[in-house]
């Protein structure tokens, strides 16, 4: 058994039997447990979807997601303890360390994620690397409470991502944001399980292709950021991302769907703190 990673501030995910290993080929299912499951918002306590797509904002599906920054941001096809299927995605931030939404990890109506086959710069019809977890941090009190405060997690990959994946940088923002920056949100929609009717605003054809659309900050709180970018349900865990000079800096967690916006876990100082003690070859 892999050794678990162990914080003052993180929990290591506990269970009876370790996240560690592929599932087998015929359960590496790219679904999703239930439709637009729910995420408590705070105090408020209302539900809302994982995704959201905003009109005038198809997704789009990326150039080539074995280039870089793309090819940094991989597919999770998750089995659940309950035995559901689903999928999610995650960004290296280092070479053996995924950031991702806790909900992919820990869902509140599928249970604990049992296996995980990690794809990274999946092309939907093959990978650059193929990567398992061999631990796992989720952050402090989601389990049970499902607050999207706490809605992030971090996966150590049983090995560092092979030449040309790379890894995303990650900045904290909290003097604010550098006025009209452009935020961007790619990952891997769970397309093959749309209605017609949703798929066509999101114009979404063949399966597990990784998907993008930009857009700019809505909104910002301590802990969260809203935008009016298009996403698709799986896409949780994707990158909010945004270009400085000729670097790629993360800046959230995509989490959720709002009605007309979406939004993501901040990265905020502490946060990045959390990623920077983490971060490893």
């Amino acid at each position: 058994m892999a050794e678990m990673l162990v914080d003052k501030v993180l929990e290591p995910c506990h269970a009876k039997d370790p996240l560690v290993g592929h599932p087998p080929a015929d359960q590496a299912i790219f679904g999703r447990p239930e439709r637009g499951h729910a995420v408590h918002r705070g105090a408020a306590g209302k539900s809302m979807q994982t995704y959201d797509i905003i009109i005038g904002h198809p997704l789009h599906a990326v150039p080539n997601s074995e280039a870089y920054p793309f090819s940094a941001i991989a597919l999770l096809a998750i089995e659940f303890e309950s035995g559901a299927k689903g999928q999610g995605t995650g960004w290296f931030f280092s070479p053996s360390r995924i950031a991702t939404a806790a909900h992919n990890l820990y869902h509140p109506r599928a249970g604990r994620a049992k296996t995980m086959l990690i794809r990274a710069g999946w092309t939907g019809s093959g990978e650059l690397d193929q990567l398992a977890v061999s631990s796992c941090l989720v952050a402090p009190n989601w389990v049970g409470h499902w607050n999207e405060d706490d809605d992030w997690a971090i996966i150590a990959t049983d090995h560092p991502g092979r030449a040309g994946v790379g890894w995303f940088g990650y900045q904290a923002f909290d003097g604010g944001y550098p006025p009209g920056l452009l935020l961007n949100v790619s990952g891997y929609p769970a397309d093959t399980y749309g209605a017609a009717a949703e798929l066509a605003p999101a114009q979404l054809v063949g399966a597990g292709a990784q998907y993008m659309d930009s857009g700019y900050l809505a909104s910002a709180t301590p802990t969260a950021i809203v935008y009016t970018i298009s996403t698709g349900e799986g896409m949780s865990g994707s990158p909010v991302f945004v270009t400085l000079g000729n670097s790629r800096y993360a800046i959230g967690i995509h989490t959720q769907g709002l009605v007309t916006t979406n939004a993501g876990r901040r990265i905020d100082n502490q946060l990045e703190a959390t990623l920077n003690a983490y971060w490893s070859h």
